[in-house]
């Protein structure tokens, strides 16, 4: 038996009062120790990186999963809402898909030429034109001894009334509309129109010329007329880039094509072997905008009387919502 001392002058214990003074714990069986372990190993296995790995991909495959069943989910509700209100947009409800993607899709960009997605799905891939016309034959000379817009009509018979031009082998991928202002320039205009046609029709777009002519005396104000072309020009066609040219600029290469790429485009970067880029924002000349860009800058400024700067403020819109000219000699 255990003897326990006891102090002759405090009468405590020499050990800690909450010392158990019972029996002793019994010893842990075979069967205590097994469950411990068990349990010790499942703690350390869920804890191991090789579940935290497997858990994280499945987790992933599920997201995966959801993201495209949403998707799908949308495509097919966008469908149903087209083919219910057609009448709302049009006959076949084009411009109603087209809406609703903007809406939803978080992927929708600018197509990377000028044929809108909604016009796009009704021209199957094998009637569009090629990238790259298979006509192209680089420089060509000038054409000078025009007399008159008859000879133009005579020459180019494939030119539709007003100016339009559209291939007739394919479906072209750019609608552009050019436009050209003018003011006593009698003798220049025959000899522009002439070459501007014969030189686009091998570019396989669906164009048209709108020649804009200021009947006052007043000051000449190229950006009035610019402005009153796009309005026109938009209200008459489906036009989704525009070319804004001087009548005394004739094109020399016809792969210098009449586009509009991602950007705003300076396409009379060299005239006669000399540069024509007389400072970094210089955009006058011969210069290509597309729609949406114009809307975006609420197209030139009315302000300015005269020849010049008109299309230095262009650059300047176009650079505050930060859009790059794009150059290629």
């Amino acid at each position: 038996r255990v003897k326990y001392l006891l102090s002759t002058k405090s009468g405590r214990s020499n050990f800690p009062p909450d010392k158990p003074m019972g029996n002793p714990a019994p010893a842990r069986t075979a069967e205590t120790r097994m469950g411990h372990g068990i349990g010790t190993t499942l703690r350390l296995f869920v804890r191991s990186d090789i579940v935290k790995t497997l858990v994280a991909v499945a987790v992933c495959f599920l997201l995966i999963h959801w993201c495209f069943d949403v998707n799908q989910i949308s495509e097919n509700a966008l469908r149903l809402v087209s083919q219910g209100h057609p009448s709302e947009y049009g006959e076949d409800g084009s411009a109603n898909r087209s809406e609703a993607l903007r809406e939803t899709s978080l992927n929708v960009r600018s197509p990377d030429d000028a044929v809108s997605g909604d016009h796009r799905a009704n021209d199957s891939i094998e009637k569009l034109c090629p990238l790259t016309p298979p006509n192209l034959v680089g420089y060509i000379p000038v054409k000078t001894d025009v007399t008159s817009l008859e000879a133009v009509e005579s020459e180019f018979p494939d030119v539709m009334e007003g100016g339009h031009f559209r291939p007739k082998e394919c479906t072209s991928r750019h609608r552009v509309a050019i436009l050209v202002p003018y003011r006593d320039r009698a003798s220049h205009l025959p000899v522009f129109i002439y070459n501007l046609h014969r030189l686009l029709s091998r570019q396989q777009i669906d164009y048209g010329v709108f020649v804009i002519e200021q009947g006052d005396k007043l000051g000449f104000n190229r950006a009035k007329l610019l402005n009153v072309g796009f309005v026109e020009s938009t209200a008459l066609y489906d036009y989704q880039c525009f070319v804004f040219h001087d009548i005394d600029l004739v094109p020399l290469d016809d792969r210098n094509i009449y586009s509009c790429p991602q950007t705003p485009r300076h396409m009379s970067v060299v005239r006669n072997g000399t540069s024509m880029v007389f400072y970094p924002l210089f955009f006058g000349g011969v210069s290509a905008v597309n729609k949406e860009h114009m809307l975006r800058v609420n197209g030139y400024s009315n302000v300015y009387w005269g020849w010049g700067a008109e299309d230095d403020d262009m650059a300047y819109r176009l650079r505050r919502i930060r859009l790059k000219i794009y150059r290629r000699s």
